[in-house]
């Protein structure tokens, strides 16, 4: 369900398309993941659209390297160009039986090798794209291609160069398309209030992590406490405990507000490698960088957790609980005239007053409330004060950055529906 809506997305499409361009230009090619990003899911993608394109894609395990084996050679011998016993091609004028060669040469696993086996693959990667410069065969004529998690690698990654492009996958998707996502996941199905509140608090919660997303789908709608212990309980699937996280220095980001100074980052700063690679840190354009939400609850952070909650609620229920504002003040307009908030009583402050006399809809919760709780002649709408009462607390609330639960803004929304439901043909 996630998966085969998550390459719909439009930033994960440009990705992919980058990569195809890199691949056609006979760039190689290597792609750095977070922890949590399968290879298998990228790959296939990837490779799904270079066949589109007709372009003649092989792979190989890098499971089957031998650790004696030098990896220039062992890539040499699996495309029928290799010498015995040496790590340099066969020349093509010696030989009239060379096979043709893939114009693509994925190899699945770099990340599983042992350390010193997969520094000399990186090493070797390097010297394939430098030879390939030459229009030396095969190099010349096969992009390898690697993708995988980025950690095991980070002291070995090569320099970018004219045959050889590094991606690193950071910053995808955005959560604006996480919020996205969730709708096409829904498609179909109506949009349903748990639905409602899954768009707009998930994303502020998942950051770009669409496995925290899946995880929390059915799970959104429990309360405050239950949800944090949920996220706690995700950090631990990636093994990330306080002293795990201390040790990458997560306490420092989690403490650092500055989200969004400078430009928008191509790539992780080097202090920041070893959290992103381990799924830690989070970029987003919306909220910057940040670090994980499952991280911040395994730190026991609780109040950074609820903000991650209020920011996402906000977004949804502000919008709504003003609009109830104004149709109960159109409501009661209707019933007694323009002039109802200042007709039998005023607000305490002068401003408020002033306000009402410019536009009797900038009636306030909490005057909206006393009007109802305390003026005889409104009696007649005094049976909608349990809505004024639930919204105003939930608007005072948020107001305070404090987050609800799901079942309190449930109980809103019906008494909401009922209210609409009541006055439509007025």
């Amino acid at each position: 369900m996630f998966a085969e809506n998550l390459f719909l997305l439009p930033n994960i499409q440009w990705v992919i398309q980058d990569m195809v361009g890199e691949l056609a230009n006979r760039r190689s090619l290597l792609v750095l993941l977070p922890r949590q990003i399968d290879a298998g899911l990228i790959w296939e993608s990837l490779r799904r659209e270079l066949l589109r394109k007709d372009f003649w894609v092989e792979e190989i395990s890098l499971t089957e390297l031998p650790q004696e084996q030098q990896p220039i050679a062992f890539l040499l011998n699996k495309l029928g160009w290799g010498r015995a016993g040496a790590a340099i091609p066969v020349e093509p004028g010696n030989s009239h039986s060379l096979p043709t060669l893939p114009q693509v040469l994925y190899l699945n696993g770099f990340d599983k090798l042992p350390l010193p086996v997969l520094c000399e693959l990186m090493e070797a990667i390097a010297w394939w794209a430098r030879r390939s410069q030459s229009e030396e065969p095969p190099m010349c004529q096969t992009a390898l291609c690697l993708i995988g998690w980025g950690a095991p690698a980070l002291p070995y990654i090569p320099d970018g160069d004219v045959r050889l492009a590094v991606h690193w996958w950071w910053g995808i998707p955005t959560a604006l398309e996480i919020h996205f996502l969730c709708r096409l996941i829904n498609r179909g199905k109506g949009l349903d209030l748990v639905s409602r509140w899954r768009e707009d608090v998930l994303p502020a919660i998942c950051g770009n992590d669409w496995g925290l997303l899946e995880y929390l789908w059915d799970k959104i709608h429990l309360n405050l406490e239950d949800l944090t212990s949920e996220l706690a309980d995700y950090a631990k699937t990636y093994g990330w405990t306080p002293d795990f996280l201390d040790e990458l220095g997560a306490k420092a980001i989690a403490d650092s507000h500055n989200h969004f100074m400078g430009s928008p980052p191509l790539q992780p700063a080097k202090e920041h490698m070893n959290l992103w690679s381990q799924g830690v840190l989070q970029w987003t354009p919306e909220y910057g960088f940040e670090l994980h939400s499952s991280a911040l609850a395994a730190l026991g952070m609780q109040e950074s957790v609820y903000h991650r909650f209020w920011r996402g609620q906000a977004r949804l229920i502000l919008p709504i609980i003003d609009q109830m504002r104004l149709e109960l003040c159109s409501y009661l307009g209707k019933l007694y005239g323009k002039d109802w908030p200042l007709r039998w009583s005023q607000p305490d402050s002068r401003d408020d007053v002033e306000a009402l006399r410019e536009n009797p809809m900038n009636v306030q919760w909490g005057y909206l409330c006393w009007c109802l709780d305390q003026l005889r002649p409104l009696n007649s709408a005094k049976r909608w004060l349990p809505l004024v009462k639930d919204a105003r607390k939930i608007r005072n609330e948020l107001s305070h950055y404090r987050p609800i639960g799901f079942s309190q803004f449930k109980s809103f929304w019906g008494k909401a529906e009922k209210f609409v439901e009541t006055i439509s043909p007025i």
